[in-house]
Order: structure tokens, then sequence, then C-alpha cells
């Protein structure tokens, strides 16, 4: 009798291999299986690719977008990178017509840098539009699909979605012809970026909307760095941006700070001295290497 009464006042007792009923409690040490705890341990059965390493989609910064450390409802987190990943899965078996842009786009092309932020551009019918996106709904993305018709019907083509189970979301553009992409891969899955000259053109559009000039930094930086770690049809660039009316951002992007004008005094190359740089575009040649403030200047830019 003592014994029984020890056992009923402890409660009940679940061995390892005991199976825990669906209305009781499995206790702090015993996560939901497939459950993803916040302080980056995963239980049996869950396995996170770690990312390339040309990207940097991590979730850091002062508190921004944090989820607690602590919580009582670990199955309604997930990364940035899972996050991403879903949406990118998900895109894939629906056979969807869509590219990563932004800043994820610029770290694949360019300079890796950390970012919250997920951008795609999606080509979709107007019959499909309700199709594409309540089907989001099942990756556990919130959808209004409302909301999302009377932005469209207004002209409005961005679409901001958030997700259920993370304090992010994504922005869908929405465009009337298929984007121009390549393919790649984001941590560990098959996807396509958009084209680096689309995603230049984007950015200098994006920079000449921008005010102040000291808000558009980042793009402008993001710019030279797909151009330093990427081959991109310059003169595709260059004649599209004369269209757009963006011209003049590329050209002071593009050109080395030895060959801007430093007051009124200039010095122009010769003939010689213009055969010898070796820029391989005619067009860059005349761009880049057009003026130069001193002779001292000329030596050093035909010695690099």
């Amino acid at each position: 009798m003592k014994i029984d009464e020890e056992r009923r006042l402890q409660g009940p007792t679940v061995s390892p291999e005991s199976p825990v009923s669906k209305n009781e409690s499995r206790g702090p040490g015993r996560p939901c299986v497939g459950a993803i705890q916040l302080d980056n341990k995963y239980s049996d059965g869950v396995h996170q690719e770690s990312e390339p390493a040309h990207l940097h989609l991590k979730t850091v910064g002062n508190g921004e977008k944090a989820v607690p450390s602590r919580t009582s409802s670990p199955l309604k987190t997930r990364s940035f990178q899972e996050f991403v990943r879903v949406l990118v899965e998900h895109f894939n078996r629906e056979s969807a017509v869509y590219a990563i842009t932004g800043a994820v786009a610029a770290s694949y092309y360019g300079i890796p840098r950390t970012t919250l932020d997920a951008d795609f551009v999606v080509h979709i019918s107007s019959r499909n539009t309700t199709k594409f996106f309540r089907g989001m709904e099942r990756v556990g993305v919130k959808v209004d699909l409302e909301k999302i018709r009377r932005n469209i019907k207004s002209g409005y083509n961005v679409v901001t979605l958030a997700d259920r189970f993370s304090p992010y979301s994504a922005d869908f553009i929405l465009v009337e012809n298929p984007p121009e992409r390549k393919k790649g891969t984001l941590v560990g899955v098959k996807t396509y970026f958009q084209s680096p000259e689309s995603l230049i053109l984007a950015k200098l559009r994006m920079i000449k909307a921008t005010i102040p000039r000291e808000r558009s930094q980042k793009d402008r930086e993001d710019v030279r760095a797909i151009i330093a770690n990427t081959r991109v049809n310059k003169r595709k660039i260059i004649d599209r941006a004369r269209k757009e009316g963006t011209i003049e951002i590329f050209r002071e992007i593009i050109r080395p700070a030895q060959t801007q004008r430093k007051g009124k005094r200039t010095v122009r190359l010769d003939d010689n001295s213009g055969k010898r740089l070796k820029t391989g575009d005619k067009e860059l040649k005349r761009l880049q290497y057009n003026v130069a403030a001193s002779r001292e200047d000329i030596d050093r830019i035909l010695s690099s």
C-alpha cells in the first residue's frame, strides 16, 4: 500500500520505449520528434543543410526580427534558411516560373552578406493567381486572398506574405513576362536566380528612385560586387540603361576612383597609352579611362 501511495503522488512515469498519449505532456526534456529547437539543436530525423560558402543567409543583427531564446512552442519557429528553402522547394514542385532576386541574388553573384530579405520575381497568369497563392498555405505561409486581389486590381504588383512559423516574410514581384534567370543552388536546393544583368538594371532603377543618395549606397556596392565577381554582358546593361535613363548612374558606379575628375585640372590619355590599357571593351575604356587627374594617375593605371 505504501508503494502504491508513492506512485500515486509521483504521477505516471513514461519509459523511453513506451508511447506518450495524445493528451499527455512530454515534459521539457522530450521535445516532439521533428521539432526544431531555438538553440540550433535538432532532434532525430531533422537535418538542416549547411549553406553554400558564397551565401550568408544568417539570422543576425541587433535583435532585428529576433525570436526569443526560450519559448513554450518550439514547433512555431524556423530559421530564415528554412523559410527560404521551403518556398523554393514549393515553387519547384509546382513548376512555377520564378527567380530569386534582391539581396539573396546579389550575395550569390557578388560579395556574400547577411540578409533577412527574401524576394522573388514570379510570372503567373491572372487566372492562376488564386491557385498559386492558395497553394502556398500548405507550406505555412499566411495568405489573405482578398487583400492580394485588391492589390493586384489597384495595379500594385508586389505581394508580401508572412511565415506562420517564424518572424520572416517574403516579397513576390508579379511580372507579365517570364523573368530572365539562371540556374543555381541555394542551401542545398536547386533553384533559379534572376540573371545578373537584370538584377543590375533593377538596382539601377532602385538607385534612381531612392532619395537621399546615401540610402542607395548598399545597392551601389551590390552592383560593383556583381561586376567584379560575375561575368556579365556589359553591352546589354549599357544599352538597356540608356533606354531606362540610368546610364549616368551606371557610368558613375563602374568608373574607377582614380579616373574621376578632381577639380578643373585634367590630363587626357594619348593614343599609345590608350592602346596599352587592358579593358577588353571599347565602351568601358571610353567610360573608365577617358580622363585622369594627373600624369601620376596615368602611370598608376598603366601599371595596374
